[in-house]
């Protein structure tokens, strides 16, 4: 149970690392918006729990130019910290396995709870 827990906080922290990531300048989110023009991702919020259901919608369905707007903040960035923090996201959560099944269960749990 508490490994369970311990994936599923660490699934979300993925999450709000990709949101802080852009969010944090506007030539970041300028970046973000280039490649992403649907849903966009959220803060996560503590008591909200809609806010999860929505940035993980905004993953699910534009996971791709997400990770494309990734790669592209990595090519513009001089920042060695930034640049590591993209290819982390690119190569260890973007390529997970574990992190698309979150994605996908994260969603239609919360479609199945809506009905």
């Amino acid at each position: 149970m508490a490994n369970s827990r311990n994936k599923v906080m660490s699934f979300f922290g993925v999450i709000q690392r990709i949101y802080t990531l852009f969010s944090s300048s506007t030539n970041r989110w300028n970046i973000f918006k280039n490649h992403v023009k649907g849903l966009t991702v959220k803060p996560l919020s503590q008591t909200r729990w809609e806010s999860h259901v929505e940035s993980v919608k905004a993953i699910k369905e534009q996971i791709v130019q997400i990770k494309d707007a990734l790669i592209d903040l990595k090519d513009d960035t001089e920042d060695p910290k930034t640049k590591s923090e993209v290819e982390s996201l690119v190569l260890y959560e973007f390529e997970n396995f574990e992190f698309f099944l979150g994605v996908v269960s994260c969603y239609t749990s919360s479609i199945l709870s809506s009905i």
